[in-house]
């Protein structure tokens, strides 16, 4: 179980880092934008 959750938290890592980078390439507020937008629908 322990494996498990170091697993997860490893991939979890892994795409907030990702994640920081594309907003870095895209803009942070054209981010936040589309996640309003996707709220919405």
């Amino acid at each position: 179980m322990t494996e498990f959750r170091e697993e997860i938290n490893a991939k979890l890592d892994t795409v907030i880092e990702e994640n920081e980078i594309l907003k870095e390439l895209i803009g942070k507020h054209e981010v936040d934008i589309r996640r309003i937008q996707r709220r919405i629908v």
